[in-house]
């Protein structure tokens, strides 16, 4: 089933390449009382990933086809355009929509050689991670979670899920 149409939001006005753009943010922003920020924070204030807005509504995207359906929770997965983050290009790009809303983004890369770019990417930009094991890192704000792993020299991938829209379980999976 074909959802609305590229792979991210469009905000209005925005020119549509097929890549993803960044839709309005919704997150905090808000740092320690010291105006410092932690990974933690800084993760809240994204409030997603490459570009892509959690909460944002499904009818604000396009080229979406439905992969998973289950209760409440319908994934699709992109179709077209290159998601990428910090340069490097991502594959394997689903979204998890709970009741209408972005709850979970799921991702790998398009190329193997690329998985240090991004963890380097993901830690200059958020900070050393909360918890790391020998295969993965995990950082988790108030309302945001993201865990990126490494499977060896084969293959490496990732997801963010918001707090308030996921199910319990994919936000206590965040674990190294």
């Amino acid at each position: 089933m074909e959802g609305p149409a590229p792979s991210a939001p469009a905000p209005e006005g925005a020119k549509d390449d097929g890549a993803a753009t960044t839709a309005p943010s919704t997150g905090s922003g808000e740092g320690k009382t010291d105006g410092s920020t932690t990974p933690a924070t800084k993760l809240d204030a994204k409030n997603g990933f490459a570009g892509v807005q959690l909460g944002a509504p499904f009818k604000s995207f396009r080229n979406l086809k439905e992969s998973e359906r289950s209760g409440d929770h319908i994934t699709y997965r992109v179709t077209r355009g290159t998601p990428s983050y910090g340069g490097v290009a991502l594959k394997d790009v689903s979204y998890t929509f709970n009741k209408g809303k972005l709850d979970t983004i799921v991702f790998s890369v398009k190329a193997n050689k690329d998985c240090k770019g991004l963890k380097e990417s993901l830690e200059r930009e958020l900070g050393t991670p909360q918890s790391t094991s020998a295969q993965a890192q995990v950082w988790k704000g108030e309302k945001i979670g993201l865990r990126f792993a490494i499977a060896g020299n084969s293959s490496c991938g990732g997801s963010v899920v918001s707090r308030e829209l996921a199910d319990a379980i994919s936000w206590a999976g965040l674990q190294p």
